[in-house]
């Protein structure tokens, strides 16, 4: 088989590695392929970096666009994309030049819906960082849905949840968008596409090279990613309790508690985030309230009950009330 595959990347003011980028995809041992480079309003060269390297290869095409944000960057990619299998790279990022090939042939041979694989943090010397950033080697595998979120809860390892080191059957997209104006847009989405799929394919191997550079959206230390990385893990935790899927719903809602208790110091002079703030314990009162006497185990009601206890430490926004507990 040798059907063809959409590699969409995003572009904004990337001109010092657009092009690199770009030949890790042209140079793939895979070659039935477009590319479809999504120029989000580039206030740099990138934009003509874009269309000279469109002259130089019939499978590349270009979008210029209204600076709109990844999110919608990627949806446009998809919108106009006419592969049976999409790929996605961040267009300061490169790539081996077997990662298509590679994971095609494991979703092809496992009949999986999804394959990853494993990547490599590294700086613009090139140097490894997996240590650094406390990056755990991922073995080859074919699993499934409830097996995927074991190994991603276990070892909260970023290859099993960011959009980039993955190759996904088109179909898995289907009424999907990643949602505008929101950080840590893959974890909002991740749920909903691991759910579609029958079993996973884990090639073990990095094939992904993720670049970390100061000036990146992920580079900054922000609230608001912050918030939104936890509004996702909330939502899908919800999710799973209604799914009575408990051990992951817990595991997940646990993990959001922990990184929102962390924000204890940033949040003490967020006056400008109190409607995300509030969205998101809003969410975490839905659960609260649907599922504390039934589905929570006696360790997570222990874990609630001491967040109601230090609800205004948390969230330094006066007092807060948890609707789950009576007087």
């Amino acid at each position: 088989m040798n059907d063809l595959i959409s590699v969409i990347i995003p572009v904004y003011n990337v001109e010092k590695y657009l092009e690199k980028c770009v030949n890790s995809i042209l140079n793939q041992t895979y070659k039935n392929m477009e590319i479809i480079l999504v120029d989000d309003g580039s206030l740099d060269r990138s934009g003509e970096i874009c269309d000279k390297l469109r002259e130089e290869d019939k499978r590349i095409s270009v979008i210029h666009k209204k600076n709109g944000g990844l999110s919608d960057a990627r949806n446009t990619g998809i919108r106009k994309s006419h592969g049976a299998y999409l790929y996605f790279i961040d267009s300061d990022d490169f790539v081996d030049t077997q990662i298509l090939e590679k994971l095609y042939s494991g979703i092809i041979k496992s009949k999986s819906d999804m394959a990853l694989c494993d990547l490599v943090y590294c700086n613009e010397k090139m140097e490894n960082l997996n240590d650094q950033y406390h990056h755990n080697q991922i073995s080859t595998a074919i699993v499934s849905r409830r097996k995927y979120w074991e190994l991603l809860l276990q070892d909260e390892n970023a290859a099993f949840i960011v959009a980039w080191n993955k190759l996904y059957r088109r179909n898995l997209f289907d009424g999907i968008e990643y949602p505008l104006n929101k950080l840590h847009e893959d974890e909002f989405i991740l749920k909903d596409v691991v759910e579609r799929c029958n079993s996973i394919c884990i090639v073990g191997e990095a094939l992904y090279y993720y670049l970390q550079r100061s000036n990146s959206i992920m580079g900054e230390a922000s609230v608001r990613g912050d918030l939104d990385k936890i509004e996702a893990l909330f939502r899908r935790a919800l999710y799973f309790f209604e799914s009575d899927e408990i051990w992951i719903a817990e595991k997940t809602l646990k993990l959001g508690m922990r990184y929102y208790s962390a924000l204890e110091r940033k949040l003490s002079n967020s006056r400008k985030r109190k409607k995300q703030l509030q969205t998101v314990k809003d969410i975490y009162d839905e659960i609260a309230e649907k599922f504390f006497w039934n589905k929570f185990s006696l360790e997570m009601k222990i874990k609630a009950v001491i967040w109601k206890i230090n609800a205004q430490t948390f969230y330094q926004l006066g007092q807060y009330k948890r609707k789950f507990i009576k007087k």
